[in-house]
């Protein structure tokens, strides 16, 4: 056998591989689909196990996790994504949405599965990526309860080894499955897989597809109209009692209440700061009342301790985690900006002052507790004048999380130490049985926040109103 017989050998021997690899790659597709379809068994939720999700993750599907090209149909579906994301943020809220069910319903009808009957098995990892998205996880257990959303039991996955170990998910954490993966990437981000998991940003409901706020608003309204304060959550006596104690170490009387407090002072989402010193009034009022300020956040912020019966409890103290979980659940009412710690108060029936919100259109929920909001406010740049509710909805900035709008001829401003004061005196206020009639104004806003096309309809503070 000649040296070039030789040669057409080894190039014959190489594709006979390359075609088996193929041949592999195409069974493993058709294997990866009917396990994914395995779900569906009689109409009813298949329990996922961890040999199957093993397996999804195996060396047989490493070739869905290699980058895609850009022209490659899972690049085009997770720009597209993106690009819905930064339509969010700038105000296009429903064109974003549209976009977002568009893609789901696309993966779903792949495989001729129905929304309001099929029930995806697992809950995407981004629920976990950030405290708050975490916390988002209790209204999705409390939509279960009140049939809004499939009451199947879920299994969370976990592909970053989330922070979920900590008094105040307890009771989250037991409407569902947690299994931990063991790659740094999740298969389940190919977009044809995207049908197995619910999205935090658009969720499989028995009504459709909804986005979050949608969710959440729906959620407490259908257990604002049954009071069912039952489904609520409590922070174990245990832990209750356990961090009453370390607080009364740290100087809190043992009978005393208090009111919790986080100012987001973040490195990133500026748009979402605000400056603790125009909190100063408001806590000396609570002070002089009788309260306590009991503030959490991290150790970068600026103390406040100078101040009286202040306490701090900053991601540097000793039993950080049970201290801030039981302000968070127990305080007499929270003050809070739009950041991760204001998604758990309402969970625990906490009342909630929200100042400085952005977004209002989406994330100024009718929640079950007694409860207020300021906003943000607008400032036409040109003129420097504030811009009314009323034609901030007009506008199109109710749904804006950016400190502009997308044309820069808008920007906003804190809340003024003034509005945040006058917000807390109606708040006690609210809480002793005596709040300030509802305006006509509130309510011919909750009216243009509807045609506006806002999903959530909490009350803003009278004060900030008048």
């Amino acid at each position: 056998m000649n040296l070039l017989q030789k040669f057409r050998g080894v190039i014959a021997l190489i594709q006979l591989v390359d075609s088996f690899k193929r041949k592999l790659k195409n069974i493993g597709r058709e294997t990866l689909h009917w396990y994914a379809l395995s779900p569906i068994v009689n109409g009813e939720l298949w329990y996922p196990k961890s040999e199957f999700l093993e397996f999804l993750e195996s060396n047989q599907f490493s070739y869905i996790h290699k980058k895609k090209s850009s022209k490659s149909y899972a690049g085009q579906i997770h720009r597209l994504w993106t690009k819905a994301e930064i339509l969010e943020c700038t105000g296009d809220f429903h064109l974003a949405q549209k976009i977002k069910t568009d893609i789901l319903q696309d993966s779903w009808e792949k495989h001729n599965l129905k929304v309001g009957e099929y029930v995806p098995p697992f809950i995407d990892s981004y629920w976990l990526k950030a405290f708050g998205h975490q916390g988002c996880l209790g209204y999705f257990a409390m939509a279960q309860k009140l049939n809004i959303i499939h009451q199947s039991r879920r299994t969370i996955i976990d592909i970053n080894q989330a922070n979920i170990c900590r008094p105040i998910m307890d009771p989250i954490l037991e409407n569902f499955e947690h299994y931990k993966s063991i790659n740094s990437d999740s298969i389940f981000n190919h977009p044809n897989l995207f049908f197995l998991t619910e999205k935090i940003t658009m969720l499989a409901t028995k009504k459709g597809f909804l986005s979050l706020p949608e969710m959440i608003e729906l959620t407490l309204k259908s257990a604002g109209e049954i009071n069912a304060g039952e489904i609520l959550y409590t922070l174990s006596t245990e832990n209750q009692n356990m961090a009453r104690n370390l607080l009364v170490k740290l100087g809190l009387p043992k009978e005393a209440w208090f009111v919790g407090l986080h100012v987001r002072d973040g490195w990133r989402m500026n748009e979402r700061n605000a400056d603790i010193e125009s909190y100063f009034s408001s806590i000396n009022h609570i002070t002089r009342s009788g309260g306590w300020v009991i503030r959490i956040g991290d150790s970068s912020m600026r103390s406040i301790k100078h101040l009286t019966n202040v306490i701090e409890i900053f991601n540097n103290s000793e039993n950080f985690l049970i201290l801030q979980d039981y302000v968070l659940s127990n305080s007499k009412f929270f003050i809070s900006t739009s950041s991760g710690p204001s998604i758990f108060p309402p969970l625990f029936g906490v009342p909630m002052l929200s100042t400085n919100m952005v977004a209002v259109s989406k994330n100024n929920f009718s929640y079950l507790a007694p409860s207020l909001a300021i906003p943000k406010v607008w400032v036409e740049r040109v003129s420097n004048r504030d811009v009314s509710l009323e034609d901030s909805f007009e506008l199109d900035l109710g749904f804006v999380e950016n400190s502009e709008s997308k044309t820069g001829a808008f920007f906003t401003r804190n809340n003024t130490s003034k509005e945040i004061m006058a917000a807390t005196i109606e708040m006690f206020n609210v809480l002793e049985g005596t709040p300030p009639e509802p305006s006509a104004r509130q309510n011919s806003l909750r009216i243009l926040r509807r045609e506006s096309g806002a999903v959530t309809f909490g009350d803003f503070a009278e004060s900030f109103l008048n």
